[in-house]
C-alpha cells in the first residue's frame, strides 16, 4: 500500500502553491515507514537498500567516480538525514504506514514487498528511479555505519 491519499495531498497542495515538504523528503521517510512498518530486520534492510541502488551500479549509470560523489553528498547530509528520519510523519500518515502487514514466508518475501512498496510509492510521487536509487544509497550507508 502506497500511500496515496498523502501523494493526492501533495498534488493539491502543489497546485495551489502550499508544498507541505519536498517530494524527496516523502520518500525517504516513506522507506524508512516501509521497513519499520513491515519490522524488517537490519541484514533485510540492507539487502534491501543495496538492492535499490545496485542496478544503477550494474548499468553503468554509476561508475566509481559517480560513487564516489554520491559518497561525499551523504557524508555532508548524514546528520540532516538521519534527523529527518527520526521526526514523525504527519499523524495521517504515520498512521496509514503503520497498517503495512509483513508478508509471510521466507525474509526475502518481505524484501520484495518493501521494495515494490517503496517503488509505487516513488511513482505515485514522479520521482525517476535514480532518485530513488540515491535514497537507498544513503538508507543503506546508514545501515552499515
Amino acid at each position: 500500500m502506497a500511500d496515496s491519499t498523502l501523494v493526492l495531498d501533495v498534488l493539491a497542495r502543489e497546485r495551489g502553491g502550499r508544498l507541505l515538504r519536498p517530494r524527496r523528503e516523502l520518500l525517504l521517510r516513506a522507506m524508512r515507514r516501509v521497513a519499520d512498518g513491515l519490522t524488517l530486520t537490519r541484514d533485510e534492510r540492507t539487502t534491501l537498500h543495496r538492492r535499490g541502488y545496485a542496478w544503477a551500479v550494474e548499468l553503468g549509470r554509476w561508475d566509481d567516480e559517480a560513487v564516489a560523489a554520491l559518497e561525499r553528498k551523504f557524508l555532508a547530509e548524514r546528520d540532516g538525514v538521519v534527523a529527518l528520519l527520526a521526526s514523525p510523519c504527519d499523524p495521517a500518515s504515520e498512521k496509514r504506514w503503520a497498517r503495512l502487514e509483513r508478508a509471510t514466508g521466507p525474509p526475502e518475501a518481505a524484501v520484495e514487498q518493501a521494495r515494490r512498496t517503496i517503488g509505487h510509492h516513488a511513482n505515485r510521487l514522479g520521482l525517476f528511479a535514480e532518485v530513488e536509487a540515491i535514497l537507498h544509497y544513503f538508507l543503506f550507508r546508514l545501515e552499515v555505519s
